[in-house]
């Protein structure tokens, strides 16, 4: 028998979507997503990652590696995939008690960036119980989590969105939800990026959804 879910991807306005933040701080745009977090959400603890690019001379290096190893430990190498194949990377892991320390690296140092990562189940903001069936929607791609939000925060503010949600089609249930989705979170969502996957045993295929119906009224 045939399942079927929604998605939504949003991605990065570099990569083709809508989501980049033209107004407010890092500080400011990271708690405003937290706050969609914890109202729908069952995890609001991101993993949080500064990455220094040691590849980049030109600011104040040394100065900026001796303040991140002082406040947020050792280092570990890494290559991006936002970054060049020639440019390599400091990743410092940040803990949720210097999380608002982080947040401040945009005010010190213009080679940091922050990102935060959120992967999550989506929940009943009322009852706070998950919404049904999550754990039986399948995976469309092995690099991102059913469902999941990802801020960055350098010279600019990019968000990408993939969510998954457990309804067979636009239903009275889904249209409120979707509704609550947009109004809740601090970024446009486009109605254009939506879709309806139907999956059986061994088979995966998705068409767009038009969820005009859910514009607010």
């Amino acid at each position: 028998m045939d399942k079927r879910f929604i998605s939504y991807e949003g991605l990065p306005i570099k990569s083709g979507g809508a989501h980049k933040i033209n107004n407010g701080s890092g500080p400011r745009t990271y708690y405003l997503l937290l706050g969609f977090i914890e109202k729908l959400t069952n995890n609001p603890d991101p993993e949080c990652i500064l990455e220094l690019n040691v590849s980049d001379k030109k600011v104040g290096l040394k100065a900026t590696i001796l303040y991140l190893i002082r406040n947020f430990g050792l280092p570990v190498w890494s290559q991006t995939n936002y970054l060049s194949t020639s440019e390599f990377v400091w990743k410092f892991y940040v803990r949720k008690k210097h999380i608002n320390k982080a947040l401040d690296i945009e005010n010190k140092f213009a080679n940091v960036t922050l990102s935060a990562m959120w992967r999550f189940k989506f929940i009943n903001p009322e009852t706070g119980k998950l919404l049904h069936d999550q754990d039986s929607i399948p995976v469309v791609d092995n690099r991102i989590h059913n469902s999941q939000i990802y801020l960055r925060l350098s010279k600019d503010i990019t968000v990408s969105l993939w969510f998954t949600l457990p309804f067979a089609d636009l239903n009275d249930e889904a249209v409120e939800y979707i509704k609550l989705l947009k109004v809740s979170l601090p970024v446009h969502v486009s109605n254009n990026h939506w879709k309806i996957w139907k999956f059986s045993k061994d088979h995966l295929t998705s068409r767009k959804l038009n969820i005009s119906i859910t514009d607010a009224e």
